[in-house]
């Protein structure tokens, strides 16, 4: 399962005009962990449908923190995008 999922974090995304997304948990303990997704937009204008679905996100970066504040998600929306090849 790891390796799957290690797999789909490096796989090149599809040509596309694309916009990344952000989730902050804040559970129990002091690791806190911001997740970025990406989601293809015009695959969502060609549906005529925005409202998403877990089928509409692709899992851009999991960046695990004790301290989760704007300069911490910016740079982890940079890493996000500079990480991210289209194919």
């Amino acid at each position: 399962m790891m390796r799957i999922g290690f797999f789909k974090l490096h796989e090149p995304l599809p040509e596309g005009e694309w916009m990344m997304l952000g989730d902050v948990t804040v559970d129990i303990g002091t690791i806190k962990c911001l997740i970025t997704l990406a989601v293809d937009i015009n695959m969502l204008h060609e549906r005529g449908d925005y409202t998403l679905s877990s089928k509409d996100l692709l899992i851009a970066g999991v960046h695990p923190t004790e301290c989760s504040n704007g300069e911490f998600a910016y740079q982890a929306f940079q890493e996000g995008v500079n990480s991210l090849e289209i194919t």
